[in-house]
C-alpha cells in the first residue's frame, strides 16, 4: 500500500538520523526555526512540484473522492513524520497501542475508507456533505462558530496556570456551566497561593522558552520575578527542580481541560464532534504554546524525563475517560469497524501534527497552503468520506490476529500517490 510504504520511509529516515529531529527542535526553540522554515513552507506546492503530472492524473480518476492529492499527500506524509518523532524523541513506545507497522495499516484504513458508509451526499450525523474547497469563508466560520464557543467555555472552566477558577465536577449540567461566565470572579484565598511562587514559576516560564533553560540563570529568574536569589531557593533546590514544578502544574492545567473536552464529546466522529475535537487541539498548540516549548526542552535537557507518559498508550487513554461513549460508536450503523479509541488517538495525532506544525515550525504561514479554518473542514470531510469509493477498496483474507493490509482495486492505476522516500520526497 502507498501510504504505508510512506511511512515505513518516514521512520527509516527519522529513526536513522535522530540528531536531525533534535537539530529541529532546537532551531525551533533557540532561533524560531529560522533555518528550516523553508522545510514548511507551502507544502503541498513542494509536493506538486516533484510530482504534478501524477498528482493530476490521480485527481481525475474516477474513483478518487478526497481532497486535492497535493494537500492529502502533504499532510500524511507530515503526519508520519509526528508520528516517528514522538516513538524516537519522546520514547512513545507504541503510543498508538500497536507496532509500527500495524499503527501505519490502520490510519491508512482510516484515510482510504472513512470513518462512516453512509449515502452519498450526507455525513453520519445527517450533516450534508459539502466540498469544503468551495464555501467562503464566512460560511466555514458560521460552521465552526458554535464549536469554538464551546472550546472557549470549556477553558474558562478549565482554568489557566495562574488564575484558576474554581472547579465544577463534569456530571453538572452545561447550563450551570454557562451560568459560570456571568459570575463574579472568584476569590482566591492568599492562603491557598503562594505569590512568590507564582511569580517565580511565570518569569521561569517565560525565560525558559525565549531564551532557553540553559541559558537561564537562576539570578536571571529572580530579577524577573522581583524576589531575592535566596527567595528562590526557598521554594526550589535547584533550577531543575524549579522546571519540574513548572511542568507539574502545566501538565494539570492541560490534563483538566483535555479531559473536559474528552467528555464533552457525545458524538465524538460526528462532524461537530470532530470540529471540537480540532478546535480543543487548537486551543491546546496556539494558546497555551509555552506549554509545547516545555516539552522540547525537556527533550534537549533531560532526555524527556518530565514528558515521558505524555503519549504513553494514547487509545488507552481515550479509553479511560470514554469508554461508554466509544463502546455505543462501535454499534453505531455505518461504523467502519476501527476500534474507536486507536481512531480518536489517530485522528488526535493528524490534528495535532498540522497545528504543532502550523505554529511552531511553519510559523502561521499556512504550511497546507490554505487558512486553520479550511485545513479543519477539508481534514474532517476527508476523514468521514475516505479518498476512494468504497467499491473500489478490497481487502485480502488475513489471519485473524493480523490487521488486514488494504489494498485498492487496480493499483497501476493509482500509482500518482507513490511513496515519497528519501530519494524523491521532501528534502532536508
Amino acid at each position: 500500500m502507498i501510504f504505508t510504504r510512506l511511512a515505513a520511509e518516514v521512520r527509516s529516515l527519522l529513526y536513522g538520523d535522530p540528531e536531525y529531529l533534535l537539530l529541529i527542535h532546537i532551531d525551533v526553540l533557540e532561533f524560531q526555526n529560522q533555518h528550516f522554515s523553508e522545510t514548511f513552507r507551502d507544502v503541498p506546492e513542494q509536493f506538486r512540484r516533484l510530482m504534478g503530472p501524477a498528482l493530476r492524473k490521480a485527481k481525475q480518476n474516477d474513483n478518487w473522492r478526497g481532497e486535492d492529492p497535493a494537500f492529502v499527500l502533504a499532510s500524511v506524509y507530515l503526519c508520519f513524520f509526528t508520528y516517528a518523532s514522538i516513538e524516537k524523541l519522546y520514547h512513545g513506545n507504541r503510543h498508538l497501542g500497536v507496532s509500527d507497522e500495524q499503527a501505519a495499516k490502520r490510519f491508512v484504513n482510516l484515510l482510504c475508507r472513512g470513518l462512516w458508509s453512509s449515502q452519498p451526499g450526507i455525513g453520519p450525523d445527517g450533516e450534508r456533505e459539502h466540498a469544503s474547497e468551495n464555501l467562503t469563508k464566512r460560511q466555514i466560520e458560521a460552521l465552526q462558530q458554535p464549536v469554538r464557543d464551546q472550546i472557549h467555555l470549556i477553558r474558562f472552566l478549565s482554568g489557566r496556570l495562574w488564575n484558576s477558577p474554581p472547579d465544577i465536577p463534569p456530571s453538572h449540567s452545561q447550563a450551570k456551566a454557562e451560568s459560570m461566565l456571568f459570575a463574579p470572579a472568584p476569590k482566591i484565598s492568599r492562603t491557598r497561593i503562594d505569590q512568590n511562587q507564582l511569580g517565580i514559576e511565570a518569569a521561569a516560564l517565560e525565560l525558559f522558552t525565549t531564551q532557553g533553560f540553559h541559558s537561564t540563570r537562576m539570578r536571571d529568574i529572580a530579577e524577573k520575578a522581583e524576589v531575592s536569589s535566596g527567595t528562590i531557593y526557598t521554594y526550589y533546590p535547584s533550577k531543575e527542580a524549579l522546571f519540574a514544578s513548572l511542568v507539574k502544574n502545566y501538565r494539570s492545567c492541560m490534563r483538566s481541560f483535555r479531559e473536559r473536552v474528552l467528555r464533552a464529546l457525545d458524538d465524538p466522529f460526528s462532524k461537530n464532534g470532530l470540529r471540537l475535537l480540532a478546535f480543543a487541539v487548537r486551543s491546546m498548540v496556539y494558546h497555551d504554546a509555552e506549554y509545547q516549548l516545555l516539552t522540547l526542552i525537556d527533550i534537549i535537557e533531560f532526555r524527556n524525563q518530565h514528558f515521558a507518559d505524555a503519549f504513553y498508550k494514547m487509545p488507552e487513554q481515550f479509553r479511560r475517560i470514554m469508554g461508554a461513549t466509544l463502546n455505543k460508536v462501535k454499534k453505531q450503523k455505518g461504523w467502519c469497524g476501527e476500534d474507536p479509541a486507536f481512531a480518536l488517538a489517530a485522528i488526535y495525532l493528524y490534528f495535532f501534527t498540522y497545528f504543532t506544525v502550523e505554529r511552531l515550525m511553519g510559523q502561521g504561514n499556512q504550511h497546507l497552503g490554505i487558512s486553520d479554518s479550511q485545513v479543519i473542514e477539508r481534514f474532517i470531510n476527508l476523514l468521514s468520506r475516505g479518498l476512494w469509493n468504497s467499491e473500489t477498496i478490497i481487502t485480502r483474507p488475513q489471519s485473524k490476529n493480523r490487521v488486514p493490509d488494504m489494498e485498492v482495486e487496480n493499483s497501476k492505476e493509482h500509482a500518482p500517490l507513490a511513496v515519497v522516500g528519501s530519494g524523491n520526497g521532501m528534502k532536508r
